[in-house]
């Protein structure tokens, strides 16, 4: 018995939901719950629809490209601007050290093109040069400086082709922390330079350079012997050290020293270490476990990791394998990147032009990398799609229970004044509802004074009940006998379709707003002992 009042209660819910008022057999109640249940539902869907066509739902990668776009944008500025810094500073200080060189060696009466046969000049004339070597370096966020001449102290020695004269220092990280003073670091150079200046010689000290086979020597001497362009297209940018096997990475812009007749002596330039780099381009933090800034060359489609410089957050997790290339998607668009055998990310790159078209060196080509490891993106999103689906969850319940508050709160009433007019008993009966109210205390106070109700009471639902035509009243007999629909369709031989249709028209003629409103003033009427003049 319980399992069938169930299903019968099932029934009737569904019955509200999916037909309309006062053609299927649920009550009330059942109808009104139907019809705040289905409004909190389609305000869940309404809520889930705007989030999900503003991007918040489901969550996607769209926040992590709005982090990614925001910090690549700013980290690609700083390195650009910190390139370009760096190579405008190091034109001017080549053309400095040059003019000084040669008004050293001219004062000297010594011809700069035969620096090599005087090295016992070398020691004084590097000496000269150290401050403005510091000042250039200072005026720089970059962490090393050096000067490398065409010349060795001593001519006679095996592999003195390759080994050079002139100086490097670096300042002791952090360089770009702003501290009033710095502490040089020497590495290359006289000793005694060192000794007279307080500048600490480090354990991978040596007198001169070792040449062979360096780039950042070798090719900005061979460019402005081989061209006629200007000492401005003559820098040359790679990712090595000065020192050999000295650093993990490092990025390096070198440029010629030229006499004044366009013959060159040497070289000089600057340094930014990893530790530099990694100051300079912090990722910011954020809710994501990893992020990593990446500059180094390309070839072709790929990064070269191996020799990029990282800057990553926390540092030294090891989450990017220096030692396996990226693939590169379209440039500047939010993508995944993928490392053989290594971790898929999201990211997005940029090319950083070091060159201008016309540069011997343009074939070069460096790009900034933004990377986000594409595990904790997802695990993120998927955190805050669950979060989203709690909320909408725990608005829906909140929903149901103000709905069953506001259900019982309104019909309460309504269905204690429908038992009371059953049941005769009116008194002290008061619903609240102005109308009903009104009605029930008329016909107690006929009641009390012995009187029946006047003919003309139900006047107004008399005149209504008969401008209803013969199938609608025929209908509304069969409500007021307690018919079912399923039993007036079978009745009447009509579909389900029309039986609702002349229900609503009943109800328009008669001024309710649906089956029970009826039936309440029926039971008023009977009550009242005139059904048989006005039904």
């Amino acid at each position: 018995m319980m399992n069938g009042d169930r299903q019968s209660r099932k029934r009737n819910i569904f019955g509200a939901l999916l037909e309309a008022a006062g053609v299927n057999t649920s009550s009330m109640r059942f109808r009104l719950y139907a019809f705040l249940f289905s409004t909190i539902v389609v305000l869940a869907i309404g809520i889930l629809l705007i989030l999900f066509f503003t991007g918040r739902f489901p969550v996607g990668s769209s926040e992590a490209e709005r982090f990614t776009s925001r910090e690549f944008d700013r980290l690609h500025g700083y390195m650009t601007e910190q390139c370009g810094d760096t190579t405008l500073q190091l034109i001017s200080m080549s053309a400095a050290l040059s003019r000084s060189i040669e008004f050293y060696l001219s004062e000297k009466q010594i011809p700069l093109s035969r620096l090599r046969e005087h090295p016992e000049v070398l020691e004084d004339l590097i000496s000269n040069e150290l401050g403005r070597l510091q000042i250039a370096l200072e005026r720089t966020k970059s962490s090393g400086v050096f000067m490398v001449l065409d010349a060795t102290v001593n001519q006679d020695l095996e592999n003195s082709d390759n080994s050079k004269a002139g100086i490097h220092l670096r300042v002791s990280e952090p360089k770009v922390s702003g501290a009033a003073t710095s502490t040089w670091n020497y590495f290359r150079g006289f000793p005694r330079i060192a000794y007279q200046n307080g500048i600490n010689m480090m354990v991978r000290w040596d007198m001169e350079f070792d040449v062979f086979e360096r780039d950042f020597y070798h090719l900005p001497i061979q460019q402005s012997m081989t061209t006629t362009l200007p000492l401005s297209k003559l820098y040359y940018w790679g990712m090595e050290g000065v020192i050999p096997d000295l650093d993990d990475a490092v990025l390096l812009c070198s440029i010629p020293l030229i006499d004044s007749g366009g013959n060159a002596f040497g070289v000089c330039g600057f340094e930014i270490s990893q530790w530099n780099f990694s100051t300079i381009c912090a990722p910011e933090d954020s809710e994501y476990p990893y992020t990593a800034c990446l500059f180094g060359k390309t070839d072709g489609d790929s990064f070269i990791t191996g020799s990029a410089l990282i800057s990553d957050k926390p540092a030294g997790i090891g989450g990017v394998r220096v030692r396996e290339s990226f693939a590169l998607p379209d440039v500047r668009s939010f993508d995944v990147y993928r490392q053989e055998r290594g971790i898929a990310y999201y990211g997005m790159h940029d090319e950083i032009r070091l060159y201008p078209f016309d540069s011997p060196f343009a074939e070069q080509r460096f790009a900034l990398k933004f990377l986000i490891p594409k595990d904790a993106v997802d695990e993120i999103m998927r955190q805050a799609d669950i979060q989203t689906i709690l909320i909408v969850a725990a608005f829906l319940a909140l929903g149901i229970l103000a709905s069953v508050f506001v259900v019982n709160r309104y019909l309460n009433p309504i269905m204690t004044a429908i038992d009371a007019v059953r049941s005769g008993k009116l008194d002290g009966l008061k619903t609240n509802i102005v109308e009903i109210d009104h009605m029930i205390g008329q016909i107690q106070n006929h009641r009390e004074k012995g009187r029946p109700l006047p003919d003309d009471f139900f006047s107004d639902f008399k005149k209504r009940v008969a401008t209803l035509v013969s199938v609608e009243k025929k209908i509304l007999d069969f409500y007021i006998d307690g018919k079912s629909d399923k039993e007036i369709i079978s009745v009447l031989f009509i579909t389900k379709g029309a039986l609702r249709k002349h229900s609503e028209r009943i109800y328009e003629k008669l001024g309710a707003s649906g089956k029970e409103a009826l039936m309440l003033y029926i039971e008023l009427i009977k009550m009242s002992g005139q059904k048989d003049k006005i039904i």
